[in-house]
């Protein structure tokens, strides 16, 4: 009985509010958002993970997999920062 009552708090997974053609809108937006954004976040994090533990060949390893397993703008450019940074940091070891 009480599901009765409170009916109007249920929708059916048969309706569907608004126009499917915005939900698709919204969707590319917010591709195209993390996209662009995604960069300055992964080279921000990368920054300051680098900055404390600067000796890690892991860590840059694992930054170079994040790289090449989203893709991202300017992915070229943050992939060629921790190449340099490799090199600088781990040309003069074994």
């Amino acid at each position: 009985m009480e599901k009765i009552e409170n009916k109007e708090l249920f929708m059916s997974f048969d309706e569907k509010e608004g126009n499917e053609d915005s939900d698709v809108e919204d969707v590319s937006e917010k591709v195209d958002i993390f996209w662009e954004t995604g960069s300055v976040v992964l080279k921000t994090i990368y920054s300051g993970a680098i900055e404390a533990l600067r000796s890690s060949f892991d860590l840059k390893k694992r930054f170079l997999e994040i790289l090449e397993a989203t893709d991202l703008a300017h992915s070229e450019e943050i992939r060629d920062m921790i190449l340099s940074d490799m090199k600088r940091d781990f040309s003069q070891g074994p």
